[in-house]
């Protein structure tokens, strides 16, 4: 704390008598009581109620909600009736923040006084508005009418908080590198590696974004791939963004459509209460150390090493909207797996006048264009409109338009309380492929969405019908002809991937339907299908099903998962049973011992091992054995351990795995930079929206709650999961601040707008601890009560003598000059911390406080 507690508390515990109904009372206290009889000390100011002037910590609450926490000045100001109180200096911005209603009362601005070069706001310019310092609470109460207050909005902060942030340079990368050798024989290898760039820009509220993956398999040559590159900014007064370059368009109307040009649309985030756009979950089960890959419209959405055993991708980035997923699973040992996750949007359903649209022109960009392959560039524009109408129901449609392709949509969705949200829509489309041949055909398009909170049940389902023409896509009508890059296959290799007969012989049908349900202890089953029947009557099917489990009792815990797989090529049932039993409590530490068994293919694998975290879960590491049974082909017994680390400037990975005749060897590496006006800071992987902490001069601080992030040896680090437009509060942990350092606030709030760079600030007082003893040139002690300070800076804040003359202050250099002031009298003390610290870091000496000419400040007028 930045007063002695002990000493503060005696000090001011005589003012404590004046609270409640006897604060009209007047009362007066005879300084002879006071340290031998010393006639000096001046308590006039107790006696009117009042407190020392000074810095303290205090709460900052409004409307019975805690809105702040910082260390506030507090200056004497004279009250109406004569009397003195603390007040602090507030700023209009900073009642703003806290949701006053500031633009009403142009007499804020007015009237209040400066404190270091800052206009005080003037709190009774607002009609019974006021503040309050509860001294024992250490509380600063502000009181306004209720109109003076912004309506409160469900999780986003009032527009006059959000913030841009400042200039700024990023860049996040992600490095994978993998080699599969085999021991026997020739002795043959295969490699892959995986580079992910994010780089970026941040100039007011313009953000310059792009995405770059270069991917190499095999022998074949590695591959650049620009999946995006835009330039985009908020738009406030519309509640809109604006997009120029690569990106992809909304998929509430269409499908979404890459494309290269300009677009105007709805940014949700901004509005209060809104729906956000939601991934779909990927889970599987990995027979052995894999390389998981999930693909969407031909753009690689994800690309990480999963261990063996189920996994589950739940945060899917850069989503395009509707599409199917592709999923890729290539196996360390065994053939390749390749599922697809069918996903769409849920249903049309606005609040009554809500209003969403969407504005593009520009030309069409296909994921072959991203590899060096045929553009097929052509002129492109869309507009989409969505509205809310009373009684719950919702219109909606859009026309999309280019050279070779047309298509018009109109329809409506209905919220159905309880039951869930419909909508239904018809589209016409007319397209030329590139052979010259043209094609018109319609849609008739049905969704349909249910969660019900109280079962844990959630259902989703999608059913189109072609009942006229051949009704085509724009991807397939701009991608007919294409080369494209397909997922990897069995050799590891690309092969150009082209559209069969079957996709231009046109559907009757189409259906996906998605079911998870919540079993609660007994655990949670899910399940996907689609079934698409094209024109002649044959159709194809795909089902992905499964079933999860877990249990704990004491110290053991126990997963259950099954998967089943069926495609019209390929059916596959696979299980995972998982039992981890910790071994802290007999060892120590964090390690944990676990089982595994796991079944595909008529082939079951069992795993044993021991895996374990420490330094604060930075740490992370494996070991494990495998062993195999049944299957048409015999495999070798593997061996295998891994290690991860999370720290300050990314985290880094690897795993190693061996039998008698292959070796697995992988390796990950990821992370970001930040180039800003203060230097470069290396962090974790950044998100979307980016603060950026500032203790300048501290280093080894920790920050937030995710392991490893801490400040450089500069004080700086990056904090990469703020939400935009929300306000977010950075935390620091004081119990890894070092010993000659502090910091008057541990929280900052701070709301960035989407995409900026913010800087959570934080000042640091660095510098000795120091418990003091002041007596007078006759060997009497400092008056109790009095307040010192170090001469000549501002930084170090003051204290209060204790009984005894005692007062604890912090950020001390080696030696200086403390004035000590009370009442009319003054004193000054020059002191020399001792060659080491005592208990705590926390240095103690006597210093001698001579008299001075100097006028106290205690009983001076703001």
């Amino acid at each position: 704390m930045l007063h002695f507690r002990l000493s503060c508390v005696v000090a001011l515990s005589l003012s404590g008598i004046w609270s409640g109904q006897l604060l009209a009372v007047p009362y007066t206290f005879d300084p002879s009581m006071l340290d031998g009889g010393n006639s000096m000390v001046d308590l006039s100011l107790f006696e009117e109620g009042a407190q020392m002037p000074g810095i303290y910590p205090v709460n900052i609450v409004l409307g019975e909600e805690i809105v702040d926490r910082r260390n506030l000045a507090f200056h004497l100001q004279r009250e109406p009736d004569g009397k003195r109180s603390l007040q602090p200096c507030l700023t209009v911005e900073q009642l703003s923040r806290y949701g006053i209603r500031t633009e009403k009362y142009p007499g804020l601005a007015t009237g209040g006084g400066e404190e270091g070069g800052v206009q005080c706001a003037r709190i009774n310019a607002i009609p019974q508005g006021s503040m309050t310092f509860a001294f024992f609470r250490q509380q600063l109460i502000i009181s306004v009418p209720q109109a003076a207050l912004r309506p409160r909005f469900d999780g986003i902060a009032p527009e006059s908080m959000w913030d841009d942030g400042i200039p700024a340079l990023m860049s996040g990368y992600q490095v994978s590198v993998n080699r599969s050798q085999q021991t026997t024989g020739a002795g043959s290898h295969m490699d892959s590696a995986y580079l992910r760039l994010t780089p970026g820009a941040n100039l007011g509220p313009w953000r310059l974004r792009n995405i770059l993956n270069w991917q190499r398999n095999g022998q074949s040559p590695g591959r650049w791939e620009r999946q995006q590159s835009y330039v985009e900014r908020g738009i406030i007064r519309l509640k809109s963004r604006l997009t120029l370059g690569e990106s992809a368009t909304p998929s509430d109307v269409f499908d979404s459509v890459p494309f290269r040009g300009v677009m105007l649309a709805t940014d949700e985030a901004m509005i209060p209460s809104a729906l956000r756009e939601f991934a779909p979950a990927v889970r599987g089960i990995a027979r052995s150390p894999a390389q998981l890959e999930i693909r969407q419209n031909g753009y690689l959405l994800y690309s990480r090493h999963v261990a063996a055993g189920p996994f589950a991708v739940t945060d899917l980035p850069g989503m395009m909207g509707s599409g199917d997923l592709q999923v890729t699973v290539v196996e360390s040992q065994g053939p390749t797996q390749r599922f697809t996750v069918p996903y769409t949007v849920p249903p049309v359903a606005l609040r009554a006048g809500y209003m969403k649209y969407s504005v593009m022109a520009g030309q069409y960009r296909s994921s072959a264009e991203t590899a060096g392959g045929d553009s097929g560039r052509s002129s492109l524009g869309q507009a989409t409109l969505m509205y809310g109408l009373p009684s719950n129901v919702t219109l909606y449609g859009g026309m999309l338009g280019g050279e070779r392709y047309q298509s018009a949509s109109l329809g409506a969705g209905l919220m159905l309380s309880y039951l869930g949200a419909v909508s239904a829509d018809i589209t016409a489309t007319r397209g030329r492929f590139r052979d010259g041949r043209r094609e018109e055909g319609t849609a008739i398009r049905v969704r349909y969405n249910k969660y019900l909170e109280a079962t844990g049940t959630g259902l989703s389902a999608s059913s189109e019908w072609y009942p006229t023409g051949r009704y085509h896509t724009l991807s397939e009508v701009m991608d007919d002809t294409r080369g494209d890059l397909s997922p990897f296959d069995d050799d590891f290799g690309w092969t150009p991937q082209h559209f069969s007969p079957r996709d231009l012989q046109g559907r009757r049908y189409a259906t996906t339907m998605q079911v998870s349900q919540t079993l609660g202890e007994l655990g949670t089953i899910y399940a996907s299908g689609n079934r698409t029947q094209w024109q002649d009557g044959e159709h194809e099917d795909t089902l992905n099903t499964g079933y999860g489990y877990s249990y704990s009792w004491r110290y053991i815990s126990m997963n259950l998962s099954v998967n089943y797989v069926s495609t019209r090529n390929r059916r596959e049932k696979m299980m995972a049973l998982s039992m981890s039993v910790p071994l802290s409590h007999w060892l120590g530490g964090s390690p944990s011992a676990n089982y595994q068994v796991r079944s595909g293919d008529g082939q079951v694998i069992h795993s044993v091992g021991i895996s374990g975290s420490g330094y604060d879960s930075r740490l992370n590491w494996g070991l494990s054995q495998q062993m195999y049974s049944g299957g048409e082909r015999t495999q070798d017994a593997v061996r295998g351990l891994s290690a991860g680390w999370t720290g300050g400037y990314g985290s880094v990975s690897g795993s190693y795995s061996y039998s008698r005749s292959q070796r697995y060897m992988s390796a990950e590496l990821d992370g970001g930079m930040l180039i800003h006006s203060h230097g470069i800071t290396l962090g974790q992987t950044p998100g979307d929206t980016t603060g950026l902490i500032e203790i300048p001069g501290v280093a080894g601080v920790s920050v937030g709650y995710m392991p490893g992030v801490q400040t450089d040896l500069f004080g700086y680090t990056t904090e990469n999961t703020l939400a935009p437009y929300q306000i977010n509060t950075v935390s620091l942990d004081v119990s890894t601040l070092p010993e000659d350092a502090e910091v008057g606030q541990t929280d900052v709030k701070v709301v960035p707008t989407r995409g900026a760079v913010i800087r959570a600030h934080f000042d640091p007082r660095i510098g000795a601890r120091a418990l003091i003893t002041l007596t007078r040139t006759d060997g009497m002690a400092v008056p109790f009560g009095a307040l010192v300070s170090l001469a000549g800076t501002a930084t170090v804040e003051s204290g209060i003598t204790g009984d005894g003359g005692t007062v604890y202050m912090s950020g001390l250099p080696p030696s200086g000059r403390l004035t000590a002031s009370m009442g009319t009298h003054a004193c000054e003390a020059l002191y020399q911390l001792p060659e080491k610290p005592g208990g705590g870091g926390v240095y103690r000496l006597k210093a001698v406080c001579r008299e001075s000419d100097q006028k106290a400040i205690t009983g001076g007028q703001k």
